[in-house]
């Protein structure tokens, strides 16, 4: 999961942070998170900040929650999986980035709730850490990560249960996410313009790309403006997920410009 770095900076940034959380969805009247919870509206889920704790960083996709006394970090984030088979096998293979290395130190455990849980043990920028990731998927699609971490010597069994208890009670709700689709409806060139997407309004799609034979199907989106997932089905019923990531360089963010599974493609007038 590659995008999952730059949380884990702010975790180890400060490591005694927390966590924050994520999921997909469409809108069902939903409370925004209250005072004593963090959440992802636009991901479709909110969870209780455990008694102590509170944000330390935040942003659309994840919180960093910290705590007084406690050397480690608590960090809830979203993602898109579509079923809880593949959420099993993404865990069970562990975290790897450029600089981040999180090794299981065992199987992760399947539990009730369409819930996975691990432990596992690593390098973050040179750093040694011990770490508890859980996951869990929402009935509405994709689901939430919940991480505590910290260095070996200030990682406790108390830490690494937080994760279990927050996982545990993410409440999941529809996400309104009819803006999103509007704003990616339109053509969209990638690969110097050998390939081209076409998002229609209707929620079905047309990729062309040089040589081949156009593929149509149905497709969704979860997430922000920012980042997110393209939700695929194919026109025989097979679905796929395909993550997206605004284009940004030196604190410039280019809107019409987007990394869909690693290509850029260029929103057309």
């Amino acid at each position: 999961m590659k995008r999952n770095a730059w949380f884990l900076v702010l975790v180890m940034a400060a490591l005694a942070g927390p966590l924050f959380f994520m999921v997909p969805c469409k809108a069902a009247p939903e409370a925004p998170p209250g005072a004593d919870e963090v959440g992802a509206p636009d991901w479709g889920f909110k969870v209780k900040i455990p008694a102590g704790w509170s944000v330390a960083q935040k942003t659309e996709r994840l919180a960093v929650l910290g705590c007084p006394g406690i050397h480690g970090a608590l960090v809830v984030f979203p993602h898109a999986l579509p079923d809880f088979a593949r959420l099993a096998t993404k865990m069970r293979q562990g975290l790897t980035d450029d600089n981040v290395q999180l090794n299981p130190l065992s199987p992760a455990e399947e539990l009730p709730g369409e819930i996975v849980a691990g432990d596992y043990e690593g390098e973050y920028d040179g750093l040694h850490v011990k770490a508890r990731w859980a996951g869990s998927m929402s009935p509405y699609g994709g689901g939430a990560y919940v991480i505590a971490s910290a260095r070996p010597e200030y990682y406790t069994p108390q830490l690494a249960g937080l994760a279990d208890a927050m996982i545990r009670s993410v409440r999941f709700f529809e996400a309104d996410v009819k803006e999103l689709q509007r704003f990616f409806t339109g053509t969209w060139l990638g690969d110097g313009g050998q390939s081209r997407l076409v998002l229609s309004a209707d929620g079905s799609y047309e990729k062309c790309d040089e040589g081949a034979a156009p593929s149509r199907g149905r497709w969704a989106l979860r997430g922000t403006r920012f980042e997110g997932a393209l939700l695929v089905t194919g026109p025989e019923g097979g679905r796929s997920v395909v993550e997206y990531r605004v284009r940004s360089e030196k604190g410039a963010v280019h809107w019409d410009q987007y990394r869909l599974g690693g290509k850029l493609y260029t929103k057309q007038p």
